[in-house]
């Protein structure tokens, strides 16, 4: 939807959907498709545009084939599943680019000599939900918000969390996602722990306003390494400070936070943004410029290169 948004601000006649089977009498140039792979019908729909000879953009929001089981969307887009495995195959071999969203992630493709590109994670300020101010409260809010790790990923600093709640009484912890996430703090009193379920990606400009630092603990596994910055980006629109793992693409954005493995540097770091208003505002900020410079209008010219390299060798790539 993004990427629609923002190639039809640069005059492109662009329609979205789920079935286009109607639409390639109408003179489509290129089709663009996100993860088709999960659904059947998707995939009926890019193969008859291949046998037309119309050249298919397969974006792929995420590393499928390092996703790990326990994953929240594994039922759903994981290749455990044989039908799905044999889908995203077919989806590779129909298309005539690839897009990621991360450096580490083209590079494996790359490396099995497909045509990739790398387009970052961008946020559309059109709704404008983005804009709500969050609710003034008392106390200092540390938020987690489960991307898929689960606990294996919140378990690596969970220690120094607790340390931190328990020396700075004005804190509490935020717990988005993940509802078992609740039972590793059971050591610190409920009213200092506050759990939000799992919504849809619309709604997390909210999840991010219950937050006041934003805590980002991940494993050095591969699927990890090829996620994109979405969250950072996102954690700037709203002007919040973060502190995460050093993984390729967190320490490719940079702006608003501070990337660290050591658990004696989360301690110190999450003590000097509990304590320094001033420290949380200007690493806000920085965020915050940073990410308006991923708004889709102003870097919609990424698809737009990619739809003219397209256009230009259209030849699928498993030919």
């Amino acid at each position: 939807a993004l990427a629609a948004e923002g190639l039809a601000g640069l005059d492109c006649t662009v329609t979205t959907g789920t079935n286009f089977i109607q639409a390639m009498n109408a003179g489509v140039d290129v089709v663009l498709t996100s993860s088709p792979h999960r659904s059947a019908k998707m995939m009926e729909t890019l193969a008859a545009f291949a046998a037309a000879q119309v050249p298919v953009v397969l974006d792929l929001e995420d590393d499928y084939e390092e996703m790990p089981v326990n994953h929240p969307d594994y039922a759903a887009s994981g290749l455990g599943n044989p039908a799905h495995a044999r889908a995203y195959m077919a989806a590779l071999m129909l298309a005539s680019r690839i897009v990621v969203p991360s450096a580490f992630f083209s590079e494996a493709l790359q490396a099995a000599n497909y045509r990739v590109d790398v387009v970052r994670d961008a946020w559309s300020a059109k709704s404008g939900v983005w804009n709500k101010p969050s609710a003034e409260r008392g106390l200092v809010n540390i938020g987690w918000i489960d991307e898929g790790g689960g606990l294996e990923d919140l378990a690596l600093m969970r220690r120094v969390l607790v340390r931190v709640l328990r020396q700075f009484p004005e804190t509490q912890i935020v717990l988005a996602g993940n509802m078992q996430a609740v039972a590793l703090f059971d050591s610190i009193p409920l009213s200092r722990r506050i759990y939000l379920p799992s919504t849809q990606a619309e709604d997390l400009p909210y999840l991010l306003g219950q937050i006041d630092i934003l805590v980002v603990p991940q494993r050095n596994m591969a699927y990890n390494r090829s996620r994109s910055s979405a969250l950072l980006m996102k954690a700037g629109i709203k002007r919040i400070p973060w502190l995460a793992m050093p993984l390729p693409e967190y320490q490719e954005w940079k702006a608003g936070g501070i990337c660290t493995a050591s658990t004696d540097e989360w301690f110190t770091y999450l003590s000097h943004l509990i304590t320094d208003p001033e420290i949380r505002r200007t690493l806000g900020e920085d965020g915050y410029r940073k990410a308006a410079s991923r708004e889709i209008q102003k870097c919609a010219d990424e698809w737009r290169t990619v739809i003219e390299k397209t256009l230009a060798e259209p030849g699928k790539l498993a030919e």
